[in-house]
């Protein structure tokens, strides 16, 4: 219950603070499985959806809370298998650049949190599915083009890695969306 009620308060004073510069956005696009070779091998190109929460620190400094899905499918290069790779991110990011301009704006970003997995293989109508939640890290950047003073279009990319099992996956997001300033 404590726990609970501090993290209401920090949630109210964010708020409170923020209230005049906060961000919004939602959007999707592909995702590419990039890295370790089994991984890249198995999964095909998939899609992902996301929406954030943006916090300006300074005029070019900012905080972001993300979160995002993303499913990449089996290679289904034999007809008798089939399958996904999912992944559910809850991460931090922290972004240098503007967005709060009329004009064309690029900026950088790296993050950390959570990833939420799950990978599922069906052979001959059996399937044999896990999950698990890991640590991961993102790095990219993105360019924000400024329609009026409370709404952008971007687009950003973010090569993120999983590390699980003493290996990392990674895959890259390629995304697209609407950003709004409350």
């Amino acid at each position: 219950m404590k726990i609970k009620s501090a993290v209401i308060m920090v949630l109210l004073f964010i708020s409170e603070s923020f209230s005049q510069n906060i961000f919004i956005s939602v959007g999707s696009g592909l995702s590419v499985p990039m890295a370790e070779s089994g991984f890249t091998n198995a999964y095909n190109l998939g899609f992902n959806a996301h929406g954030s929460l943006t916090f300006p620190l300074s005029n070019n400094v900012s905080l972001r809370g993300d979160i995002q899905y993303n499913n990449l499918p089996y290679d289904e290069s034999s007809p008798n298998f089939g399958g996904n790779f999912t992944a559910t991110t809850i991460k931090g990011d922290l972004i240098v650049g503007k967005f709060d301009s009329r004009d064309v704006s690029p900026y950088g970003l790296v993050g950390a949190g959570l990833y939420i997995i799950s990978a599922s293989i069906t052979q001959n109508n059996v399937s044999i599915s896990s999950s698990e939640t890991d640590f991961g890290m993102g790095i990219g950047g993105g360019v924000n083009f400024g329609l009026s003073s409370k709404a952008s279009i971007y687009v950003e990319t973010q090569y993120n890695f999983i590390f699980n099992d003493g290996t990392a996956k990674g895959y890259l997001p390629i995304k697209a969306g609407v950003m709004f300033r409350l």
